[in-house]
């Protein structure tokens, strides 16, 4: 199969892809942690959210990861094209390390905390 034939069924960003096995290979990992990502932040997500909002901002996180992948995925392209791949890989390293920074300061634990101390079950 040549890289015309893959590139043809694939979207738009991953046509512009010089190293086809590579993109479909990192596309293939991107998927894989979303769904780990989407598990970790449902469980975060049912600790602080009441119960009758749960759907509701599982229904509005959802669409936002699937957003931020094709815009990552869509930037890479024209990104590839004015960098090489090092600094790509650095610049998209250091949007995680912020990203993990920013969420150091969220209080995850909280409301089992305040569970514990007054003595109820924090399930």
């Amino acid at each position: 199969m040549s890289s015309s034939q893959v590139s043809d069924s694939c979207p738009a960003p991953y046509a512009l892809s010089v190293w086809v096995y590579l993109t479909a290979t990192m596309r293939f990992m991107v998927g894989v942690m979303t769904a780990f990502m989407q598990i970790v932040l449902g469980a975060i997500m049912m600790k602080l959210v009441e119960e009758a909002y749960i759907g509701r901002v599982n229904g509005a996180i959802t669409p936002l990861l699937m957003a931020g992948t094709l815009a990552g995925t869509a930037m890479a392209g024209p990104l590839m094209k004015a960098f090489t791949l090092v600094p790509v890989y650095g610049m998209s390293a250091a949007i995680i390390l912020i990203a993990a920074f920013a969420s150091l300061s969220m209080k995850l634990g909280g409301n089992a905390a305040k569970a514990n101390q007054s003595g109820a079950h924090p399930d």
